[in-house]
């Protein structure tokens, strides 16, 4: 009877370790993180992910938004994969390994200029530094390769060579009832900001002050926080906006668009586009583009 006891008793904790490690060392690793249209990531894929990230510059691993940021990253590179199709957009495997071979050092102070087969070399003694597999960083690469062309595609569409221009000219009071004095003092004067360059006055604590014209130039939408006055006023009109006298002085109906301007229209269209395809996949019917993860378990992966 005793020996019985102590069998049952043995088996019961070899089930308890059993139970306990398959816990903690199996099903931690399957749980799933997130969902993207019908594909679903799992916390061993974050992990991976986490490791990758980790050993790039863009990524700081001390900042408390390393792991949300590589979670986003995890679900948009995803959604590239699954967009890129109805764009028109494939990536190639050609295109892959060309670039992961441009992305080898191409000399070395000890070898001096190196092989394709060298830097090929260099590329699987790095990937088992990381420890992942070559379809692993293949995978990564593609997601990159589509963010360009995704990138390029709304470029092309969103954003023109040339567009509407306004040009204003804004002076900057200290508060709004001082920029709607400005105002009345222009409006008298039957005057322009381009002409007086500067508003005297006697401000809030009546001091006697100058106030100078700024000549913002010419803007095309999408650069100014006074766009709706700017392409909906007439020409010569003066309003006020919070404490800025603003002055629509001209309008160009066409005109290329500076390239210093360039990249905020192009970013801002793509953060436009992207939060569209996200929209389109939380409008399906079951949340497909959703999160199971919390930020401890987050922190427990890290």
């Amino acid at each position: 009877m005793i020996m019985l006891a102590i069998s049952i008793a043995i088996a019961i904790a070899v089930i308890m370790v059993a139970v306990w490690s398959y816990n903690n060392y199996v099903t931690v690793w399957k749980q799933p993180v997130t969902t993207v249209g019908n594909t679903t990531f799992k916390m061993d894929y974050y992990v991976t992910m986490l490791r990758i990230f980790a050993t790039t510059p863009a990524y700081d691993i001390e900042s408390y938004n390393f792991p949300t940021d590589v979670l986003s990253e995890i679900k948009e590179r995803e959604l590239f994969r699954q967009v890129a199709p109805r764009y028109g957009i494939e990536i190639t495997p050609g295109n892959i390994t060309d670039t992961i071979i441009a992305s080898m050092p191409t000399s070395l102070p000890e070898e001096g200029n190196l092989t394709r087969e060298r830097r090929e070399e260099l590329y699987y003694e790095f990937i088992d530094r990381l420890k992942i597999s070559d379809d692993e960083y293949r995978d990564i690469i593609k997601s990159d390769l589509l963010r360009q062309q995704l990138g390029k595609y709304v470029e092309e569409q969103y954003v023109p060579e040339e567009t509407k221009h306004a040009h204003l000219f804004t002076v900057q009071l200290d508060t709004e009832d001082e920029a709607r004095d400005a105002l009345n003092l222009i409006l008298e004067g039957n005057n322009t900001l381009a002409n007086i360059g500067n508003i005297t006055m006697i401000n809030a604590a009546n001091e006697t002050r100058t106030y100078y014209t700024r000549d913002l130039g010419w803007l095309p939408p999408g650069i100014s926080e006074y766009d709706d006055f700017a392409f909906s006023a007439n020409i010569g009109n003066l309003t006020t906006i919070d404490s800025t006298l603003i002055e629509l002085s001209d309008v160009n109906e066409t005109m290329a668009i500076d390239d210093a301007y360039r990249p905020k229209l192009v970013n801002d269209a793509y953060v436009s586009w992207l939060d569209s395809e996200k929209a389109r996949y939380n409008s399906l019917e079951g949340e497909q583009y959703r999160d199971y993860i919390e930020r401890e378990d987050m922190d427990w992966a890290v």
